[in-house]
């Protein structure tokens, strides 16, 4: 590792993680608002528009699911990562 390279320590990790996790709660809190809101939506009299309908408010819900679970996988790691510096200190694994 050269001089100028900054390598990752345990506090630069969980600040990721703690914006990981931010952003994976936005996500978790937008899913639950589009839930609820959908749970009330009226049915269309229009069978084309309920297929359009149902259509968009899955994708919506996968939109924000797969961010919940992507940036909360993310923060776990983040975690993980900064415990694993912590335990094991700066060892250097030697070039093979």
């Amino acid at each position: 590792m050269s001089e100028t390279e900054n390598p990752v320590g345990p506090f630069r990790s969980w600040v990721g993680a703690a914006i990981a996790g931010g952003l994976g709660l936005f996500f978790y809190g937008f899913f639950q608002l589009l839930a609820g809101q959908f749970a009330v939506a009226k049915v269309l009299p229009n069978p084309l528009a309920n297929r359009l309908a149902a259509l968009v408010r899955s994708a919506l819900l996968a939109v924000a699911a797969g961010g919940t679970m992507v940036f909360g996988i993310i923060a776990l790691g983040l975690v993980l990562l900064g415990l694993q510096k912590v335990l094991m200190g700066d060892r250097q694994n030697p070039q093979a």
